[in-house]
């Protein structure tokens, strides 16, 4: 079965009138079907996010979105903003462990 995951490439530099989230936004239908149901987090391809990204996010339906500048997320990060934490395939639970730990001292 052929999967596309990434087709939101640029949502942002999209004209104004085209900017309709469940055309651009949603899911392929594909990855619903593999996964038994609809995601409900969203990865902004190459961290191409802001308010306004954000808000078609949000009115497509999902729950919280993520984009890909490092480091830990605090109590009140919007959800839709939320920050990744690159994970190497080869690390183990205690390499996450640490990185977490380094991540956490850096926010005090």
């Amino acid at each position: 079965m052929k999967l596309t995951v990434l087709m939101y490439h640029k949502i942002d530099a999209l004209p104004p009138g085209t900017r309709h989230p469940g055309s651009y936004v949603r899911p392929d239908l594909q990855l619903a079907a593999l996964l038994g149901r609809a995601p409900d987090v969203f990865a902004y391809p190459y961290s191409n996010q802001h308010r306004d990204v954000r808000r078609l996010v949000r009115a497509a339906g999902y729950r919280a979105a993520v984009r890909g500048k490092g480091r830990m997320n605090r109590r009140h990060t919007d959800p839709f903003g939320l920050r990744r934490i690159k994970v190497e395939p080869e690390w183990t639970a205690d390499d996450l462990r640490r990185k977490l730990a380094v991540e956490r001292m850096r926010i005090f």
